[in-house]
């Protein structure tokens, strides 16, 4: 994935473990340490591997938006965001991204039937804000603007101003929610 290109990274991975499988907890003189277990350590080396043989540590420093699909291993109780940390840390460590802090946006879906051995797809894209969400901070600040100027000199032309600003705000929000 390249800063400015439209293109989706598609990565196929293991099924990640657990948090419980991947971290473990200690103390130390009292204060609490927090360790990656054996299994957290296999899979952050697997997922390494594949990077690397595929071509992908990129260390992208960009916004990101991801879509991760889990499918399990069986159809037993199984919590998909349980596995999202093992799996972000393992993408970091393996260098497809800077830090998981550069991810805005996170879709998580199961896959059904449950197959063994189970696996993640993840689609790793630049984030972009939708055109309704730059409209929205946009009018959001005019309105800002002019309730400071209404404080400073109060006249009609301004509370109009403001009216329409509010009024484009409400269709923007109905056009969206009739896109939903």
């Amino acid at each position: 994935m390249k800063h400015n290109s439209d293109d989706t990274l598609t990565l196929i991975l293991p099924l990640s473990p657990s948090v419980n499988d991947s971290y473990g907890l200690t103390t130390s003189g009292g204060f609490p340490i927090k360790y990656v277990k054996k299994k957290g350590k296999d899979y952050f080396k697997d997922v390494k591997d594949y990077v690397l043989l595929n071509g992908f540590d990129i260390q992208a420093n960009i916004r990101l938006s991801i879509k991760v699909f889990i499918n399990f291993a069986t159809n037993h109780k199984n919590d998909l965001d349980n596995r999202m940390k093992s799996l972000l840390d393992s993408l970091t460590k393996a260098k497809v991204w800077e830090d998981d802090s550069l991810i805005d946006e996170i879709y998580i879906k199961r896959v059904q039937p449950a197959q063994k051995p189970g696996g993640i797809t993840i689609e790793i894209d630049e984030y972009k804000d939708s055109n309704i969400q730059k409209d929205l901070r946009e009018l959001i600040q005019k309105m800002l603007e002019l309730d400071n100027e209404i404080i400073k000199e109060p006249n009609k032309q301004i509370l109009k101003d403001q009216l329409e600003a509010m009024i484009k705000y409400q269709e923007i929000l109905q056009t969206r929610t009739n896109n939903e």
